[in-house]
């Protein structure tokens, strides 16, 4: 199965997967982002690189997009590239 990006899913449950980033990346982004809570934000202050954020707003654009979501993904992508730490 492919989205609407051509990028292949498979469904488990209620939610999409993407397995090509839990190999990529380590984890499955969609995870997180299908039911938005305190972890999925604890998530995105913990993200460490900008190739776990743009795997993050691919799958968020599949979803949504969510404004929410892509504004603190932008912030934590502004926070990494500015050196700091900060709180997304």
């Amino acid at each position: 199965m492919s989205n609407a990006a051509g990028r292949p899913t498979a469904t488990t449950g209620d939610r999409n997967t993407y397995p090509e980033l839990r190999e990529d990346i380590g984890e499955d982004p969609a995870r997180y982002l299908t039911d938005l809570n305190g972890t999925t934000w604890a998530r995105i202050r913990g993200i460490q690189s900008d190739r776990v954020i743009q795997a993050w707003l691919q799958v968020e654009e599949d979803l949504g997009p969510r404004k929410p979501v892509i504004k603190r993904l932008n912030k934590r992508r502004r926070q990494l590239r500015d050196g700091g730490e900060g709180d997304a």
